[in-house]
């Protein structure tokens, strides 16, 4: 479950629109089911249903809104990498500018960074991602 409740995780407050909840079940019924893809490369996590706060103001909606997701089980053998930890900043004890993953992986110069990128980009390309 995506569920905003006026949280802050990380460095910024976290919502979500009405549009997006709106979006997110009609997508996953009436798009999804029509796409090409490959389910060996990529599976699509499906939001069947979700939940707005009823109100004129989309300002005070975005926080009390919810989208139900399915369970996305990983199988064996397989890796789930959550993207937005790509990006992330802004963790205590860690140098501002510096994302989780180079964090978490010392990619603290140019020449780690390739041989992380040489050694796990397969795994990148080949991942069924949730």
């Amino acid at each position: 479950m995506k569920l905003a409740v006026g949280v802050k995780i990380s460095s910024s407050l976290r919502t979500i629109s009405h549009f997006t909840a709106n979006f997110g079940p009609r997508f996953s019924r009436d798009i999804v089911p029509k796409l090409a893809i490959n389910p060996d490369i990529l599976t699509v996590e499906l939001e069947p249903s979700s939940a707005v706060y009823r109100t004129p103001d989309p300002e005070v909606a975005k926080h009390f809104t919810a989208v139900i997701r399915e369970e996305c089980i990983t199988p064996p053998g397989e890796v789930l990498i959550v993207c937005a930890a790509l990006l992330e900043t802004g963790h205590a004890g860690v140098p501002p500018g510096v994302s989780s993953v180079e964090h978490a992986f010392q990619l603290d110069d140019e020449e780690k960074k390739a041989g992380f990128l040489d050694r796990y980009a397969f795994v990148f390309i080949s991942l069924k991602i949730c």
